[in-house]
């Protein structure tokens, strides 16, 4: 399964994109909505 992380945290968010990673899933992160639009295209 294909995930995108949105987190303004980036020590959140590079640990649940980890997390996600070792559960098997491809996993995108942003800080924000303006570079999560850049992910959902």
């Amino acid at each position: 399964m294909r995930v995108l992380v949105v987190e303004d945290n980036a020590l959140l968010r590079h640990h649940l994109k980890v997390q996600l990673q070792e559960l098997g899933h491809q996993v995108d992160a942003a800080e924000d909505a303006k570079e999560a639009d850049y992910y959902l295209g």
